[in-house]
């Protein structure tokens, strides 16, 4: 099924678009609130941290000192910023390893890692720095359930379905009402094999928020039939045709797939064929509507057709001339048989039908004897083509043997010229230096 948290969620509504800027946690009890402190990374007074409303999370926009706030700073606070200059120098050009080496714990760089990571959809890495981010954020700047949300969604487009559970369900136990976040727990439970709890969260989403109903639908409708409970799946399945979700096409198939009434199933079988242009489909779903097909046509023959009789059979004739014929003349051949065979048993009955049908199988026959004829005269053209390219391979061969050897009979025709020269010694004789050419 598809990973339906790939796509980009209103992150605002489900988990509040107020980022908690406190610097301060309470713990309470019964009788007394202690307020514990928390300690600010140094750094973030020159940033502005604005949560966004997709994958990003967040925006961290540096907020440079001007030069006269800059020569006020103390010693140690000013080497502490011209480090944070350097760090964002270094991201401003995505250079992210030398700002990484310079603090590994700096959270700007971190931000920056899991975007370029999620971007790339390098889940694993994108994860490890969302998690250094909730582990270095010590002032709770960051909406953790936010973090955890996204965690928990790419361990989910990962195909790691009990982290995500482990991410996710939590969250769905403070935001209830976040359908989105509850069909995906519903779909993580059905990819684990937990059919029963894939249903029960399903049951939870509401209608109104039609996309994630939709969605959980179709997790109940697989969950149901995983469990072999196809009355269940069929009520549902007729639901997710009222939606025509995923499709007209594949929720008609769903009513077919789990119904056992062969009237039924041969309905939406062909629901499912009007609403496809896909050759491979149709021919697909043709294999299946012929067996409903000839089941129908042997009981009209056995009621009306009196001794022996061999009623016309597609799926013997598809399997028997499959290697003559595309998914696209199968698909042609299909209906034009059948429509046929409907003629038929639509006017027809006794000996007038069996002569009708007869006709059929003897047309049938024809038609198999020209695309067998068909056939042959292609393999006879491909041996032609074959024959001609070797003819010219091997043309184009003797022309450049004999133009090799054209070019050795005129090296040996060609003039030779010797050249010598003569190099003094000293000592009365000369070094002969002779070539020929």
């Amino acid at each position: 099924m598809k990973n339906y948290l790939g796509v980009c969620l209103s992150l605002f509504v489900i988990l509040g678009n107020t980022p908690v800027f406190g610097i301060e946690t309470i713990q309470q009890n019964s009788q007394f609130q202690i307020v514990q402190t928390t300690s600010r990374p140094y750094y973030f007074k020159y940033y502005k941290i604005e949560q966004t409303n997709d994958e990003n999370l967040y925006n961290m926009t540096f907020l440079p000192l001007s030069k006269k706030d800059e020569k006020t700073l103390t010693k140690s606070k000013s080497l502490e910023y011209k480090n944070i200059k350097k760090i964002e120098k270094y991201l401003s050009k995505n250079k992210l390893d030398k700002a990484y080496r310079k603090d590994f714990k700096y959270i700007p760089t971190l931000l920056k890692y899991y975007q370029y990571y999620n971007e790339k959809c390098a889940n694993t890495d994108a994860i490890n720095y969302l998690e250094a981010i909730k582990q270095n954020d010590t002032s709770n700047e960051f909406n953790k359930d936010l973090l955890d949300y996204r965690i928990g969604v790419l361990y989910y487009n990962n195909n790691e379905y009990q982290k995500a559970l482990y991410k996710l369900v939590p969250i769905i136990q403070k935001k209830p009402d976040a359908d989105s976040i509850r069909v995906t727990i519903s779909d993580c439970y059905y990819k684990i094999g937990n059919y029963n709890n894939a249903i029960i969260e399903a049951n939870k989403v509401n209608k109104n928020d039609i996309e994630s109903y939709k969605i959980a639908l179709l997790n109940k409708y697989l969950a149901y039939t995983k469990l072999n409970k196809n009355n269940d799946a069929n009520k549902i399945a007729y639901e997710l045709f009222s939606y025509s979700y995923p499709s007209k096409g594949q929720a008609s198939r769903y009513i077919a797939e789990s119904t056992n009434d062969s009237n039924t199933k041969y309905k939406f079988y062909n629901i499912a064929k009007s609403n496809t242009s896909d050759e491979n489909e149709i021919w697909q779903l043709n294999t299946i509507i012929a067996k409903l097909e000839q089941e129908k046509l042997e009981i009209i023959c056995k009621k009306s057709i009196q001794g022996f009789f061999k009623a016309p059979n597609w799926l013997n004739i598809a399997k028997a001339d499959e290697t003559l014929m595309t998914k696209s003349v199968s698909n042609e051949r299909f209906n034009d048989f059948y429509n046929e065979i409907h003629t038929c048993t639509a006017e027809y009955s006794g000996n007038n039908l069996k002569n009708c049908l007869n006709h059929i199988n003897l047309e049938q026959e024809k038609i198999t004897k020209r695309l067998i004829l068909e056939q042959q005269e292609k393999n006879r053209q491909l041996a032609e083509k074959k024959r001609l390219e070797e003819l010219q391979r091997m043309n184009r061969n003797l022309e450049i043997k004999n133009q090799l050897q054209q070019e050795e009979i005129d090296a040996l025709r060609r003039p030779k010229y010797t050249n010598t020269h003569l190099t003094p010694m000293g000592d009365g004789s000369y070094y002969i230096d002779s070539f020929t050419y």
